[in-house]
């Protein structure tokens, strides 16, 4: 029943997701290829966050409050989303408890994440962050180094 309300979404390697600015009216998960978030700040970009395969790709506070974005979100190479739009997800989640039980179960991911990222930010330097960063992730560097 689920599946009938995912759309499939292509993007090319640079195309934008979303733009800042815009509204975010989709809940996506990246199905193939990666993604960056990021801001413009003095006509520089400020990378906020890279995501890979099964990540959710999203501006969820855009998304949960129906406000403009602060990010862009654009694919680094070609990506592959699923994507639910905000009605269908709103819907698909007044279908019953099993369905409750799985979007809480998406919230406690981006709550995760947030959490994780904030606790990042609060206790580690630039320098620090960018070495976890490469730690964590080498083959996320290594597509990015290209």
């Amino acid at each position: 029943m689920i599946y009938r309300y995912l759309k499939v979404r292509h993007f090319k390697k640079k195309e934008k997701i979303l733009q800042q600015g815009d509204m975010e009216s989709h809940f996506n998960f990246l199905h193939k290829g990666l993604t960056r978030q990021f801001y413009t700040h003095n006509n520089r970009e400020i990378n906020t966050q890279f995501t890979v395969k099964d990540d959710i790709v999203c501006s969820a506070y855009s998304y949960f409050s129906r406000t403009p974005s602060a990010y862009s979100i654009e694919a680094v190479e070609p990506t592959t989303l699923l994507t639910f739009e905000i009605n269908d997800m709103e819907f698909v989640l007044a279908q019953g408890p099993n369905f409750i039980q799985w979007g809480r179960l998406l919230m406690n991911q981006l709550l995760f994440y947030k959490e994780e990222r904030e606790r990042e930010l609060l206790t580690y330097d630039a320098a620090n962050r960018l070495q976890h960063f490469i730690d964590s992730k080498p083959e996320l560097v290594s597509k990015l180094s290209q």
